[in-house]
């Protein structure tokens, strides 16, 4: 019998207790994206002492495990090297990992995932958009001002997470964007929001002043990172999205000195806009198969 479980709404407080002190600042180590994307990557976990393992199997029909965070010597139990003939593989292998896992098998094969690197920003930085090299963001704020004159920035809390979701179901022709992984990111940004206590999620949603919702941010906080999770803004509206990035970031829980806007999955629009808000760090993560 498998040791290891289906990732569901009864792991979520066993996911947040091991995550909770992970140094990587890599979104793969969170429990909200590891709950997010649960179905699509089909993962499960199994505990081993004070280590939790994740499994996932792939859309290639791979799979894939992911290393535990621990503050102790990599030590990897037997049930995962038994692997019905399928070579081992582990993926999202933060930098801070990488060498003792080759000191344990050095011909490994090493591939750097570059659509999956996070993107890590100060938070003051967008918070502000101070300084020259963001001004092309301050003029997009502005012009939202000069069109609607103000707007609204209402936190998530209970009585908000039903309009953040009708945002998403009213909006999804404009804002889903093509392709499997992106129908499969909204549908579970639509789910997420019905966890999101149980998950410790903060964010809000962007309001023009007669109460319109324009768009929504929804993160977690894990020591001193904010991860951003799912951030959707309306692009009929001229600035919304440069200003919802920057209340996200104004409105993040105490104590946050950094905001990880997460990878841009290959996508070259993606990889653009995060690259023009000029990350401080490329959170970069490895593939690594035992032949």
């Amino acid at each position: 019998m498998s040791v290891f479980s289906p990732v569901n709404v009864q792991a979520i407080p066993l996911l947040k207790r091991f995550f909770r002190n992970q140094p990587f600042r890599s979104c793969d180590y969170t429990a909200c994206v590891t709950f997010m994307w649960r179905d699509y990557f089909h993962t499960e976990y199994a505990v081993d002492g004070n280590a939790v393992w994740l499994r996932m199997r792939y859309p290639d029909g791979k799979m894939y495990y992911q290393l535990p965070w621990r503050d102790q010597p990599l030590k990897i139990p037997e049930w995962v090297l038994a692997e019905d003939g399928e070579p081992l593989r582990f993926s999202a292998v933060p930098e801070e990992m990488l060498g003792e896992l080759l000191q344990r098998f050095p011909n490994a094969v090493v591939t750097e995932e570059r659509q999956w690197t996070d993107y890590l920003y100060p938070r003051d930085q967008l918070a502000t958009y101070a300084g020259r090299k963001l001004a092309g963001q301050r003029n997009h704020v502005n012009r939202f001002v000069k069109m609607y004159g103000s707007w609204r920035y209402e936190p998530l809390t209970p009585e908000t997470i039903p309009l953040m979701r009708n945002f998403l179901l009213s909006h999804w022709e404009e804002l889903l964007k093509d392709g499997p992984s992106a129908r499969a990111e909204y549908s579970y940004a639509i789910d997420l929001l019905r966890h999101a206590e149980a998950l410790d999620c903060s964010g809000g949603l962007l309001c023009l002043p007669n109460g319109e919702a324009v768009g929504l941010c929804v993160g977690t906080t894990v020591g001193d990172t904010y991860y951003e999770h799912v951030e959707k803004a309306l692009h009929s509206i001229p600035g919304a999205s440069q200003l919802l990035c920057r209340e996200c970031a104004v409105h993040a829980p105490e104590g946050v000195q950094f905001i990880n806007r997460e990878d841009d999955v290959g996508d070259p629009g993606l990889r653009t806009a995060k690259l023009a808000l000029h990350p401080s760090a490329l959170i970069i993560k490895y593939t690594v198969t035992i032949a």
